[in-house]
């Protein structure tokens, strides 16, 4: 009976980790259909892989109950969060109409925020959940405003220098100051982060540059050799030490930008080695950078961003628009992004008076939703306002319609649907919605079936005449009609 009881308690408390509602969400609703922002609080519920909300409404517009199944579920993260997300467009009905739906969010620390995306009839609604659920497909602090203590100075939150190291040499490494709050040179807002190169003492006489690093991930201190990947910045999720902010050395990103703008100010001292460097790896498994050329650790890499060639430019703000080149299709779980003020290891300048710095602020991640083609059948469609007509014969179907956009995991959905009251005709709603879902392109396209409209089912009346006039539906009709009329099977307009 003892041994019933323990399998019973372990059965209901796994199925309290796995069924959640989170009460009192912060909500925010806009669209596309009006400039309103309807704001709320809301109850969501997670069980398993399935999220719902109930009673959604924009502008007295009632949007329903929103449920979707078979989410992906993303874990493995040492501080236990887990993230729920659509892989593509999820078809649900809303008042008897279908609609496409698309869902990420995140389960961390006891709270939730999430992003519900609803297309319906080309009428958009996204729908932020939660608090900061807009900051979901960006980098955490990408302003750099605010900072923690670590070991005597200051690393912005989300962001690690030495200080906070690890590795056989983390002593050594650890005495460099590369980070600190600069509030005077900030390209926007309160503050930036200020990434400056500095001189170590090793073994008490020997001077060894070091260049101004920090990252997302951690950094570590292995080699003497300011060359060897021992020295390097890693992204490990089983990692499970914090920083002085209580962060895991890891951020948490899920999503898939076509590109990373960054703005940097930048002045380096060394003439042969003028550069400085952004690198981001998307990854769903521990990397680092330098990279290993090892086989079983290219698998975990989906993208890179890199910039190796950042130069002084009279130490002016400058944006960097560094683009993402995707390696495979995979999900991801994390990003190491690592800035350095110098493009080589162990280049830094030896002048203490002259050191190398960068200053970095506005970090954003850019997801594309635009159009790049659209085709029926192999057949171009041409836009205009975002609008589209084609004659076919015979009923369409949603297959039969290629679209391609130009973001990496941007969604595509494509509804069709009949025109009521007019025979022949439909509507094909498509809507790209970029993969952090944060904004979405609505396209519609008229289609006319000739063959239901009756153009080439006019029967032959041996009592017509050569004037006698038809209607697209194949009726018969006087000359005071006006529009579209079919005479000795030749179309005209009757004006």
């Amino acid at each position: 009976m003892k041994k019933l009881y323990t399998i019973v308690s372990l059965m209901l408390s796994s199925l309290s980790i796995m069924a959640t509602d989170f009460k009192d969400c912060s909500m925010t609703i806009k669209s596309n259909i009006s400039t309103n922002i309807e704001k709320s609080y809301t109850t969501v519920f997670i069980n398993g892989n399935t999220f719902s909300i109930n009673g959604l409404k924009y502008d007295n517009t009632d949007l329903g109950n929103v449920e979707l199944t078979n989410l992906q579920v993303i874990d493995g993260y040492s501080d236990g969060t887990m993230v729920y997300a659509t892989l593509e467009p999820q078809y649900i009905t809303i008042g008897g109409e279908k609609v496409a739906a698309n869902f990420r969010g995140e389960v961390r620390n006891s709270k939730f925020r999430g992003i519900l995306n609803l297309t319906i009839n080309g009428s958009n609604y996204i729908a932020m959940i939660g608090d900061k659920a807009d900051e979901l497909g960006q980098l955490p602090n990408a302003g750099f405003e605010n900072f923690h203590d670590a070991s005597g100075t200051k690393e912005p939150n989300g962001w690690h220098s030495f200080k906070t190291c690890a590795g056989s040499l983390s002593g050594t490494a650890g005495k460099a100051n590369n980070t600190f709050i600069e509030s005077k040179e900030k390209h926007s807002g309160t503050n930036c982060v200020k990434v400056q190169s500095d001189i170590l003492s090793v073994l008490g006489f020997i001077k060894q540059p070091a260049n101004g690093t920090m990252t997302t991930g951690r950094l570590h201190a292995g080699s003497m050799s300011a060359a060897d990947t021992a020295n390097n910045s890693t992204l490990d999720f089983s990692d499970k030490g914090t920083d002085g902010n209580g962060d895991p050395f890891y951020p948490i990103f899920t999503t898939k930008p076509d590109a990373m703008t960054v703005w940097v100010k930048f002045k380096g001292n060394v003439k042969d080695h003028p550069n400085a460097t952004v690198k981001a790896i998307l990854a769903n498994g521990k990397v680092q950078d330098p990279e290993p050329e090892i086989d079983d650790y290219k698998k975990n890499v989906i993208a890179r961003a890199t910039n190796a060639t950042i130069e002084s430019k009279n130490f002016a703000w400058q944006e960097l628009n560094i683009p993402f080149e995707y390696a495979n299709k995979n999900i991801p779980k994390g990003m190491l992004v690592t800035i350095s003020t110098n493009a080589e290891a162990g280049k830094a300048s030896s002048d203490k008076k002259n050191l190398d710095v960068i200053y970095v602020d506005d970090i954003a991640m850019i997801y594309n939703s635009s159009l790049k083609s659209a085709q029926y059948k192999n057949t171009n469609l041409s836009f205009a306002d975002n609008k589209a007509a084609i004659e076919i014969e015979g009923k369409a179907n949603e297959a039969d319609f290629s679209i391609v956009s130009d973001g990496e995991g941007a969604y595509i959905s494509k509804v069709l649907k009949t025109n009521e009251g007019e025979t022949g005709k439909s509507t094909l709603y498509i809507t790209i919605t970029s993969n952090d879902l944060q904004k979405s392109n609505c396209f519609e396209v008229a289609i006319t079936d000739k063959t239901a409209t009756g153009i080439f089912n006019i029967k032959s009346d041996s009592n017509a005449t050569s004037s006698t006039l038809y209607n697209l539906a194949g009726q018969q009709v006087s000359n005071s009609y006006k529009g579209i009329i079919i005479k000795n099977g030749k179309k005209y307009i009757n004006k």
